[in-house]
């Protein structure tokens, strides 16, 4: 939805975003966005941004639904701060992989994939590094450790189903995360 209108329009692909644009996905449907720094977000189904730039600032107001900003492709001379606000919450990451969902009126959800990202929710403030999750409630920043790890299949792997079958078996491979304290 542009800034000046009321109506949704549809996009297709390579529809250019402006600033101060909405973006919302329906059931079935997801929508990838990549800006001119090489940042890659992901809007999965029944998902909703509202995206503004500003001289080396991105900020993403997350309404619902789940997202993934990956941020491993950006140029550091093109790095700009990526800041996504969500019910009270703000998510800043630079060089890094990060997915958040939330559903309405939901508590916010983060995962890092890779790098790190900070969270701040009123008064707390939490840096979560790689395969960390945090859960931001209006009144706490409960952060845990993960245990597994899912190699394959990746994130946004695609399967195209071959024949009339209408089935594929997909074959899951998880590996175990070993944290700074486990002995190998």
């Amino acid at each position: 939805k542009y800034s000046n209108q009321v109506v949704w329009e549809e996009i297709k692909q390579q529809t250019p975003v402006y600033n101060f644009d909405s973006l919302r996905t329906a059931d079935m449907s997801e929508a990838v966005i990549n800006l001119k720094d090489g940042t890659e977000i992901t809007l999965d189904e029944n998902s909703m941004i509202l995206i503004s730039f500003q001289e080396n600032k991105v900020d993403i107001d997350f309404s619902r639904g789940s997202i993934k900003a990956n941020r491993d492709n950006v140029n550091d001379k093109a790095l700009q701060t990526l800041q996504i606000k969500s019910k009270g919450a703000l998510v800043s990451i630079a060089k890094s992989d990060v997915s958040l969902s939330k559903d309405a009126g939901q508590d916010l959800s983060l995962t890092v994939n890779k790098g790190d990202a900070t969270i701040k929710s009123g008064e707390n403030q939490q840096i979560i590094k790689q395969d960390q999750k945090v859960v931001a409630t209006d009144e706490e920043l409960k952060v845990y450790e993960l245990n597994l790890k899912l190699l394959t299949p990746g994130p946004g792997d695609y399967f195209t189903l071959k024949g009339q079958s209408g089935s594929y078996t997909a074959d899951f491979t998880w590996e175990e995360v070993k944290g700074p304290f486990d002995l190998y």
